[in-house]
């Protein structure tokens, strides 16, 4: 991520000494075209832009915390009966109002959030 000072002086290059082409810029500042192109386009250089998540939120949100407490509950049950991402799919559908995501919305959210809880409960490495 470039510093405060090295994004001030690309959107100076730009908006105030007129130089209107990406390329030029970039060999000037010797940074990547597409980092010249996300720096002169961002809104707000304060903000991150990998942190930003450049204010896209999934449809999926308002329903996560249901998900991840079925999850939560699904550690203490038999491995067949745990919540697979159809059953999350189905079971989103058929019991909240107002709920419509695509099945492919939900495995991918499930499949990242099991990732993450295995990693957390997976035993440390013993150091010798």
């Amino acid at each position: 991520m470039l510093s405060m000072e090295e994004r001030k002086k690309i959107r100076d290059l730009y908006y105030r000494q007129g130089i209107d082409s990406m390329v030029e810029i970039a060999q000037i500042t010797g940074y990547n075209r597409k980092t010249v192109t996300k720096y002169i386009d961002m809104e707000d250089i304060e903000a991150s832009p990998d942190t930003a998540n450049n204010g896209h939120h999934s449809k999926l949100d308002p329903y996560k915390p249901i998900i991840d407490s079925w999850l939560t509950a699904d550690k203490n049950v038999p491995r067949k009966e745990r919540h697979t991402a159809r059953k999350v799919h189905n079971r989103l559908t058929e019991e909240v109002e107002g709920y419509n995501c695509s099945y492919r919305t939900v495995a991918n959210y499930l499949a990242e959030r099991k990732n993450g809880m295995e990693r957390d409960t997976m035993p440390k490495a013993k150091n010798n």
